[in-house]
């Protein structure tokens, strides 16, 4: 707690996605060292209801800000800077997939999220598989195309055979 009132630390209340993850690197960035420990030692619990379950809503792409922030942080090493590069394209990609699969998402929504991934934003490089298909497949297939994609990678992700 003294690292928090010490510096004033709060959870910006304008994110309403990743800002628990804002929080944390913030937090992060005034300890003196870390202990990393290899086990994952938390627990997500999954809610009908909570945001991570509730679908595609205009409130994500807060997710954006939120890492826009970290991004802009004093103090970061050219190496997290991409790395949260790479971790934003991801979000966008995610974000987009839902909002496709919604059949809710506005077309502000959408040209702000296909921005977030144009040509010099995203590192293809860094990208991940899925999300290197997910960049060819968004802004350029039909919604139904995308939605049996992300069907196939949610099945996959389930164990699914």
């Amino acid at each position: 707690m003294d690292i928090i009132e010490k510096n004033h630390m709060r959870f910006d209340e304008c994110i309403s996605h990743t800002e628990d993850g804002l929080f944390v690197f913030d937090y992060l960035k005034c300890c003196a060292g870390l202990y990393y420990e290899p086990i994952p030692l938390w627990n997500i619990l999954e809610r009908p209801g909570s945001a991570t379950t509730s679908g595609y809503t205009h409130k994500m792409l807060s997710s954006l800000d939120a890492i826009g922030q970290m991004i802009s942080r004093p103090g970061n090493s050219p190496d997290a800077i991409t790395h949260l590069e790479a971790f934003r394209a991801h979000e966008a990609l995610r974000i987009l997939g839902l909002g496709i699969d919604s059949g809710d998402m506005t077309e502000d929504d959408r040209r702000a999220l296909l921005d977030a991934l144009a040509d010099g934003k995203v590192d293809r490089a860094r990208l991940s598989g899925v999300d290197k298909v997910r960049l060819a497949l968004y802004p350029n297939a039909p919604a139904f195309l995308s939605r049996v994609f992300n069907g196939f990678v949610a099945h996959a992700k389930k164990g699914g055979n």
